[in-house]
Parts: structure tokens; sequence; C-alpha cells
């Protein structure tokens, strides 16, 4: 079994997670990438996507996060979210509602080629997916 280190994932107004984890995969801007025991010390900017985390019994638990920063500083790794959620922390229902919003609005908003809007729609979109996706895990 692979050597346990300290993962602790805050975010502005919470700690989602402080205690052993065997592995942490993360979904860095330049694309996913997995934290082991011993890993070199790194800081990696994050973005939206699926964040998992092996405990040590071996059981893999996912998180939904929307941006933030990743370090690794010797038998620590600690992640700085904008937002991240756990299946069971989700609202399907909201999340559902959010994502059909987000998708009318990039509809909406293809028709005006307004580039800084589009763009915002388009993370909106990426976050809700996210998000309903996380939760559908966990269920």
């Amino acid at each position: 079994m692979p050597r346990p280190f300290r993962l602790q994932i805050v975010t502005p107004d919470r700690v989602i997670l402080d205690g052993p984890v065997v592995s942490v995969t993360a979904p860095g801007v330049e694309g996913q990438f997995t934290v082991l025991a011993g890993h070199a010390p790194l800081v990696a900017e994050l973005e939206i996507g699926e964040m998992r985390y092996r405990d040590e019994e071996g059981d893999e638990h996912p998180v939904a996060l929307h941006g933030g920063f990743l370090q690794v500083a010797r038998d620590r790794t600690t992640v700085l979210a904008d937002a991240a959620e756990r299946p069971e922390d989700v609202d399907l229902e909201r999340a559902q509602r959010a994502l059909e919003r987000a998708r009318e609005d990039q509809r909406t908003l293809a028709l005006r080629f307004n580039e800084a809007e589009i763009a915002r729609i388009r993370k909106d979109l990426e976050r809700a997916m996210n998000r309903v996706r996380i939760a559908g895990r966990g269920r």
C-alpha cells in the first residue's frame, strides 16, 4: 500500500478535508496530474474539473473543484480552492437548474457575439456540468 500523506482542501468559507490520503489527482490548467507521497515540491494552478483522492483504505472520493491552487510541500498537499464540493454537498436539483440556465444563456449570447459574456457563460456552464457530474457519482 502506498505511503499516506496529509491532504487539506480549503475554500474561502470552509475546510472540505484535512486528513491522510495516499493519492490526489487534480485538474491542472496544463492537464490532469497525480500526487503521491514523496512528490517533489510543486505549486500548480487548478481549473474547473473533478479532483479525486484515495484514502488509506483505498477508496476513491470525487470532489467538484472550481479552480484554485495546489501546493505540495514535504508530507502535505494543500488545495486552496475557489470552491469545492463533495457529491453529498451538491444540491442536484439546483445544479441541474443552473446547468439549464447556463445552456440557455450560452445559446442566447451566441447570437450577440459578445466574447467576454460568452467566456463567462462557458465557465458557468462548465462549472454547472462539473457539479452535476460529481453529484451523480455520489448517489
